[in-house]
């Protein structure tokens, strides 16, 4: 069956278009590709929207609990995380995190029109995670920003997110699936936000001061996530500015030191503007006639025998 696609890469060269054989069934494919809204578009982004409300409400939770202990922290959202990236990976890749989208996209793992919606829709995500349990709690929503800016707490994060981001780099380098993927990435999780959570007693007392004496020490936990930051009331440049930095840091890192040339040139191609169609095969027209005359001395023989 003949068609005419125009090959969009070539048309402002020299107004052409390129006829190519293809199935009903890849025609179907291009066409729901070209969607706005596709049932995989929609997937993808109340997947990242669902994760991202879910990673804040947890923090949020334990954060309120009695143990507000930032190792139980690391542990509950490392946990959850590794749940939903087993749920959501074969959707939208489980990002949950703008910092993580904003390190794909510096690796070329994502598009840049499907990085800022996946940004949005995590932000959105978290907000609604605060609103919602703002209104379950009735508890009142306070912001815990402070002015200037808190170096230790920056560079705890940026180290944290950095462990993170080479774990990130680590997974989609060497091809983890499912269960596995979904354990380290968890894992390196859990490890990142302890790391991101060494914060001396002293700059805890410091921000409290600032607050009024509001005790907000359990607040103050490694979150290395700039969306549930803005879930949590962090409104500062080392919940926001930080996670980013050591994300991309780490991913860049690993991907172009620790990684071999080969396997890097591998991993980083690009994918083709226009979809590679299969075409019909090509048959050896003198092989097939040798197969048909073998065919029919075969049948000549067999009819002599039975005279």
């Amino acid at each position: 069956m003949s068609c005419i696609v125009p090959n969009y890469e070539w048309a402002g060269l020299h107004e052409s278009v390129v006829c190519i054989k293809v199935s009903v069934y890849k025609q179907m494919e291009v066409f729901h590709s070209m969607k706005l809204f596709s049932k995989a578009k929609v997937g993808m982004i109340l997947a990242e929207f669902l994760g991202t409300a879910l990673l804040t409400m947890t923090i949020l939770t334990v954060s309120k609990s009695d143990i507000p202990v930032p190792f139980f922290i690391a542990a509950a959202v490392g946990t959850l995380v590794t749940l939903m990236t087993v749920a959501f990976s074969t959707i939208s890749g489980a990002h949950f995190n703008p910092a993580v989208t904003l390190g794909f996209l510096s690796i070329r793992k994502i598009r840049f029109e499907q990085a800022f919606v996946y940004i949005a829709v995590q932000l959105l995500g978290a907000i609604a995670a605060l609103r919602l349990d703002a209104w379950l709690t009735d508890g009142k929503i306070d912001e815990l920003a402070f002015g200037s800016i808190n170096w230790k707490l920056f560079v705890a994060e940026l180290i944290g997110a950095t462990v993170f981001g080479l774990v990130l780099a680590a997974v989609v380098t060497q091809k983890f699936e499912s269960v596995r993927l979904a354990a380290i990435v968890g894992t390196g999780l859990f490890m990142g936000i302890l790391i991101a959570s060494i914060v001396p007693r002293a700059v805890q007392e410091r921000i409290e001061a600032k607050n009024k004496g509001v005790d907000v020490g359990s607040h103050y936990n490694g979150v290395i996530n700039p969306a549930a930051a803005l879930g949590t009331q962090n409104f500062g440049v080392e919940y926001l500015a930080a996670p980013v930095l050591g994300v991309v840091i780490g991913m860049n890192v690993y991907t172009y030191v620790f990684t071999d040339a080969t396997l890097r040139r591998r991993s980083l191609r690009a994918t083709p503007a226009v979809p590679v169609v299969a075409t019909e095969p090509v048959v050896d027209a003198p092989a097939l006639k040798k197969s048909v005359t073998a065919k029919k001395v075969v049948k000549k023989k067999k009819s002599t025998r039975k005279r």
